[in-house]
């Protein structure tokens, strides 16, 4: 397990840990999806030496039960969109979870989850005129991701996993911006204790390429030949996004230390 050291740059870095103990509550909004989520998760910050610190939490049920003691909580993506009524039930339930604990406690959004997150404290979340952006792409930090706790690390320009139709086109009142692109303007925000990322930084090229080929083959079915083109040369150019993956230990990090500095530790 690991925690974090802070530093003069206010940055975040990870060091060894004695405690092993501390979880973070995966909310998983994932319909049928074709791996477990929380697993990638895991094996991913295993690699780097935490210890499993996710815990599956149903996001799609009439209500989300937060189990009692997590010290963060992660809000996944989804192929839903939070500005419909489609599932209305648990996006209200999702939305009003946001709005309790975004100050309380340090919670990361995730695609679906960073518009959830910016639509619940009062933002907007809409479709994108553009379309999908989908590959590993560049995103542009601000002055303010300088002294940010995950983003100050982070090189302007690095590539990072996305897929998306939808884009938080306004901030809630309050948030902080911190990257953007020529895709969308929000690209990562800070509000509260709380940050909302529209990348995947637990998409690593194999699994990346494994989705995207996925959906290569159903376009070829459908007889979609340009789309699946397209998506093939999308493919073929995934790269490694080691600055996306430092948000996440960031975020993991950030999370055990202040339950420590809570426990007196």
């Amino acid at each position: 397990m690991e925690h974090v050291v802070w530093r003069r740059s206010y940055c975040v870095e990870t060091r060894p840990s004695r405690k092993d103990k501390d979880m973070i509550a995966l909310i998983d909004v994932l319909d049928d999806p074709p791996y477990d989520i929380t697993a990638i998760f895991n094996e991913l910050l295993s690699s780097y030496g935490f210890d499993q610190p996710f815990v599956r939490v149903d996001g799609l049920g009439p209500e989300i039960a937060i189990p009692s003691g997590m010290t963060g909580i992660v809000i996944s993506g989804s192929v839903h969109h939070i500005y419909d009524t489609k599932g209305k039930n648990w996006k209200d339930s999702l939305c009003e979870l946001a709005k309790t604990h975004y100050a309380q406690i340090p919670v990361l959004g995730i695609c679906f989850g960073h518009q959830a997150l910016a639509q619940a404290l009062g933002g907007k979340t809409v479709p994108n005129s553009l379309g999908r952006e989908v590959g590993t792409v560049p995103i542009y930090t601000t002055p303010e991701a300088k002294q940010d706790l995950l983003f100050c690390g982070f090189k302007s320009g690095s590539l990072v996993p996305q897929s998306h139709l939808d884009h938080v086109a306004e901030l809630p009142n309050g948030a902080v911006r911190l990257a953007y692109n020529s895709y969308s303007p929000n690209q990562a925000f800070k509000i509260g204790k709380s940050w909302g990322i529209q990348f995947h930084p637990e998409l690593q090229p194999q699994l990346f390429e494994q989705l995207l080929s996925s959906r290569i083959k159903t376009l070829r079915k459908e007889a979609k030949i340009t789309e699946a083109n397209k998506l093939q040369t999308v493919s073929d150019s995934v790269q490694e996004c080691p600055q996306a993956v430092e948000v996440l230990k960031r975020f993991v990090s950030l999370c055990l230390t202040e339950s420590q500095t809570m426990k007196g530790d």
